[in-house]
Formats: structure tokens, C-alpha cells, sequence
């Protein structure tokens, strides 16, 4: 019988001890996906990120309207990969991220932020989770891979879901694991 009233007892314990917590279940896209849904599949590099007044278009997670901002990113396209205007050498892409006001969030949106002009990267090398060789440091200009939907206003917007937009674009570099920058 006292085993009974324990076990009764650690349960009631664990039960009280249990917070309610909550996932957002969030898809893994396949470049194959996003090849089929995409207008225009292009290779762009940012050039200049100007603010938008465009509302949020997505679900909002318990958020509101304000809390999101809209970014019009500006970008010289290297290569158009599927579909697109092969004489257009800019594009515009909608994208939303938080305001100021929204603090960290854990399990929050997986938003794209694009930088302008270069960067620095560091490569380093590891085999069998140890150093092998040094660290190499470039200067590189961020280039994309991006899959885009096409707007009735000319811009574009990610193909993902507006809080997962991260989600249509791929860094590229031109220094890789096996070349020298």
C-alpha cells in the first residue's frame, strides 16, 4: 500500500512540475519543392534594403500586426536559373522581420536579413572534430540562391511562408572546401 500512495505521490509531483509548452511545426523544404513552386529561381546579390509599408501577410503566432516590418531589398541578379526576364539585371524582393519591439523568441520565425556590400568569412577545416590547417579569412560580397513567387506589383516574395522565409534562399560562396579564395 505504500507503494501505492509513492507512486500516487511522485505523479502529483511530476503533474504540478509540468508547463505547458508549445511548438511551432515547421517544414523541411527540399530544393525540389522549391524548384516546383518557384517563378523565378535566380543567383542576386543585395544591393540596398529600404523600409516598406506592406502589411504581414502570414499567420501571426499570437503576434500583432505592428509587430512585424516590412523590408523592400533591392538586388543585381547574376543569372536567372528558371524563369524570370533575362534583360533585367534588378530585382526587388518583400520580406518581413520583427520590429524593435518584439524581443527574442524561442522557437520564433526563421526571417531572412540580407546584408549589403561585403563580408568577411572564415573557413576552417575540422577532421574527426579536430583543427586540420589554419583559419583562411576573405572578403567575399554575399550572393544568393533564391526561389522567388512572382507579384501582380512586380516585386518578388520568398516562396516560404512569410515567417519562414529564410527558408527560399541559400548562401553562396565562391570560396568552398576545396578551392583557395
Amino acid at each position: 500500500m505504500n507503494a501505492f500512495f509513492f507512486l500516487m505521490y511522485v505523479v502529483a509531483i511530476q503533474l504540478s512540475l509540468t508547463c505547458p509548452s508549445y511548438a511551432r511545426l515547421k517544414a523541411n523544404v527540399s530544393y525540389i519543392e522549391l524548384l516546383a513552386k518557384a517563378d523565378l529561381v535566380v543567383l542576386i546579390e543585395p544591393i540596398k534594403n529600404d523600409s516598406a509599408k506592406d502589411s504581414y501577410a502570414g499567420f501571426l503566432y499570437g503576434f500583432a500586426q505592428k509587430d512585424f516590418v516590412a523590408t523592400n531589398t533591392t538586388f543585381r541578379v547574376h543569372a536567372y536559373l528558371k524563369g524570370g526576364d533575362a534583360a533585367a539585371k534588378e530585382i526587388t524582393i518583400l520580406h518581413f522581420s520583427y520590429s524593435k519591439d518584439v524581443g527574442p523568441r524561442s522557437n520564433g520565425a526563421s526571417f531572412i536579413t540580407f546584408v549589403t556590400g561585403p563580408l568577411q568569412y572564415e573557413k576552417r577545416s575540422l577532421k574527426d572534430d579536430k583543427p586540420v590547417g589554419g583559419v583562411t579569412v576573405y572578403m567575399e560580397q554575399p550572393v544568393w540562391l533564391a526561389f522567388l513567387r512572382k507579384r501582380s506589383d512586380g516585386r518578388f516574395d520568398p516562396i516560404s511562408d512569410p515567417y519562414d522565409s529564410a527558408d527560399s534562399f541559400r548562401e553562396i560562396h565562391d570560396s568552398s572546401f576545396y578551392t583557395e579564395p
